[in-house]
C-alpha cells in the first residue's frame, strides 16, 4: 500500500469512528477495510446492517 492510500484510508476511518459505535463483539461481521489495528466493519443486526468499529 503507498502511504497517500494508508493516509486516506485513516482520514476515514477518523470519520466514521466520530459517527459509529465500537464493534459491540457479539454479531458476526465483514471487515471492510483496516489501518494498523483499527477495523472497520460490517455486521447485520436484527435484518439491517451497521458499520462498527473493531
Amino acid at each position: 500500500m503507498n502511504a497517500g492510500r494508508i493516509d486516506g484510508l485513516a482520514t476515514a476511518l477518523g470519520a466514521l469512528n466520530e459517527e459509529f459505535e465500537p464493534y459491540d463483539g457479539k454479531s458476526d461481521y465483514r471487515t471492510l477495510f483496516s489501518v494498523k489495528a483499527t477495523s472497520v466493519v460490517v455486521i447485520e443486526k436484527d435484518g439491517r446492517k451497521e458499520i462498527q468499529i473493531y
